[in-house]
């Protein structure tokens, strides 16, 4: 089951919904997902916290 996670910029402000990419948790990694106008998966990053999974997501884009 996917859960969506909060991206907190600071105490003030917080990302919980991009457009084109989604967060979610699964058996205690993160998960960053970029994701077509249509809705489809493109390529996902891993990391133990949101940073790694992004990076990891920008990495295999690169």
């Amino acid at each position: 089951m996917e859960d969506t996670l909060i991206l907190k910029i600071n105490k003030n402000q917080e990302i919980t919904n991009l457009k084109y990419v989604k967060f979610y948790q699964e058996n205690n990694q993160n998960i960053a997902v970029l994701i077509d106008s249509k809705g489809f998966e493109i390529t996902k990053g891993y990391g133990s916290s949101l940073i790694d999974a992004i990076n990891d997501l920008h990495h295999n884009l690169v």
